[in-house]
């Protein structure tokens, strides 16, 4: 089970995260949202990961060359969850009906090789949860 401090730091990559400006209190509310639906999915498909890219400053968010410059990472409300094998993108497009059941949105996994990108952003434009960058 995936822990607050998991999305903070990417699963202890980046400690120094805990001690963000960034990290405000509508960030952490976030997040404790965005771990509570990112942990049941991974539960009702009985698997167990690590985020690879969880909560990010405004200021490594900038240094992403790819990352969207309104990126749901600063806002606490995305996690990048390692999927090397694809396995887990693979269970859940046979059971898409979790991602509408938690309110998540999984990046297409075409941009996302070696994780899974889920996120709480609204999209009500979207009727698929499944989206391309």
């Amino acid at each position: 089970m995936l822990t607050i401090v998991d999305i903070i730091t990417a699963s202890g990559r980046y400690p120094e995260r805990l001690k963000s400006l960034d990290l405000t209190d509508d960030v952490i509310r976030n997040i404790h949202k965005l771990l509570a639906a990112v942990n049941a999915i991974l539960k009702d498909l009985g698997m167990s990961r690590k985020v690879t890219s969880g909560f990010r400053p405004l200021a490594v968010n900038e240094e992403i060359p790819s990352a969207a410059k309104k990126s749901a990472h600063t806002e606490g409300l995305a996690a990048d969850i390692e999927d090397v094998d694809g396995q887990l993108k693979g269970k859940i497009l046979s059971k898409p009906y979790l991602l509408s059941q938690y309110g998540l949105w999984m990046e297409d996994s075409a941009s996302t090789p070696t994780w899974c990108h889920l996120d709480l952003k609204d999209r009500p434009e979207r009727l698929i949860r499944v989206f391309k960058p």
